[in-house]
C-alpha cells in the first residue's frame, strides 16, 4: 500500500518510518507485557495480543476503497507465477531476492546462535537475552530519524550495500569482543548501534522492491518475497541448530555474520548497471492472463 500514498523518491524515509513505528512497538510492549502477565497472567496476555490484531482488521476495513474498472483476475496460480516470473526478469527483484534470502538465513541462525552468545559466552541468563534484545530497538529509533538524511545522500544501491556492510561489521565485533570482555553494558551500547542498520536495510530492500514493480503485481512480489524469506529463515533455524553441536558457537556466530557481507558485495554486483529501478520496471511486462 505504501507506494499508492507517497512519491517514489519518499518510499525509503515512509518504509523507515514504519520501521520505526514497530520498534516503538517493542519498546511500549515489552513492559507492557511484563505487567499484564503479572495483573492477569497467561490469559491476559493471549487477550492483550489478539486485541491489537483485531483493531488491525477494523482500521483496514475503514480504509476507503478505491475505485477501479472491474477486470478479471487471474487463478491463483497464474497469478503467483506471475509474481515470480518478474522477480527472475527483473534484475532489481533478483537482487532483493538474494539479499533477502540471505538476511532470513541470518534471521534463522541468529535466533539459535544468539541464545548461546549470551548463555556461552556472556555467561548470562533471560535477564540479559531480553536486555539486548531490547536495546536493539532504541538503536531502531535512532536510524529511523537518521534514514531521510542518509536518503538524501545516498542511492539505494548504496544505501542497502553500506547498511549491510555496517551490520556485518557490527555483528563481528559483537561476536568477536565476548573473548575481551563480558560487560554487559558494553555488549547493549553495540546491540543498539546494530539496531539503526537493521532499519536502513529493511527500508532499503522494501523500497527497491516496491519501485521495480507494477502497482499491478506488488501484492504478488511483495508476498513471494516474504514466502522466500519465511522459507529461508526456517532453513537458517534448522541448520543452526543442526550445526550447534558439531562447530563451536564462535565459529558459526562468524559465519552468520560474513551472510552480509555476501549479500553487501552480491547487491553491488547484481545492480552494477546504471539502470534506474523505475526504467526497468517499465521495460518488463507480465502477462498475468
Amino acid at each position: 500500500m505504501v507506494p499508492s500514498v507517497v512519491e517514489a523518491d519518499q518510499l525509503i524515509t515512509a518504509n523507515a518510518s514504519i520501521s520505526l513505528s514497530s520498534n516503538l512497538g517493542r519498546l511500549a510492549g515489552s513492559p507492557l507485557g511484563g505487567f499484564v502477565l503479572a495483573w492477569m497472567g497467561i490469559p491476559g496476555i493471549v487477550a492483550a495480543a489478539v486485541t491489537p490484531l483485531i483493531i488491525t482488521v477494523l482500521l483496514v476495513l475503514a480504509l476507503p476503497r478505491a475505485r477501479t474498472n472491474a477486470v478479471t483476475q487471474p487463478a491463483f496460480w497464474r497469478g503467483a507465477s506471475a509474481g515470480l516470473q518478474l522477480i527472475r526478469r527483473t534484475s532489481a527483484l533478483r537482487a532483493v531476492a538474494v539479499v533477502l534470502g540471505l538476511l532470513a538465513l541470518a534471521q534463522g541462525m541468529f535466533v539459535i546462535l544468539f541464545l548461546l552468545f549470551v548463555t556461552d559466552l556472556l555467561g548470562g541468563g533471560e535477564p540479559e537475552a531480553g536486555l539486548l534484545r531490547g536495546v536493539q530497538a532504541v538503536g531502531g529509533l535512532l536510524g529511523g530519524a537518521l534514514t531521510a538524511h542518509l536518503a538524501r545522500k545516498l542511492d539505494m544501491r548504496r544505501l542497502m550495500t553500506y547498511s549491510l556492510l555496517t551490520f556485518g561489521l557490527l555483528s563481528l565485533v559483537i561476536w568477536n569482543s565476548a573473548s575481551i570482555t563480558t560487560a554487559m553494558w558494553f555488549h547493549a551500547g553495540f546491540f543498539t548501534l546494530s539496531g539503526a542498520p537493521s532499519v536502513w536495510i529493511m527500508a532499503a530492500w522494501l523500497s527497491a522492491a516496491q519501485q521495480a514493480t507494477s502497482h499491478e503485481f506488488q501484492g504478488r512480489v511483495m508476498s513471494a518475497l516474504f514466502a522466500l524469506s519465511d522459507g529461508l529463515q526456517a532453513a537458517g533455524l534448522m541448520l543452526a541448530g543442526a550445526l550447534a553441536g558439531l562447530l563451536p558457537t564462535l565459529a558459526l556466530l562468524n559465519g552468520q555474520a560474513l551472510l552480509f557481507f555476501l549479500a553487501a558485495a552480491l547487491f553491488w554486483r547484481m545492480l552494477a548497471t546504471p539502470t534506474s529501478l523505475r526504467q526497468e520496471r517499465s521495460t518488463h511486462p507480465i502477462n498475468a492472463e
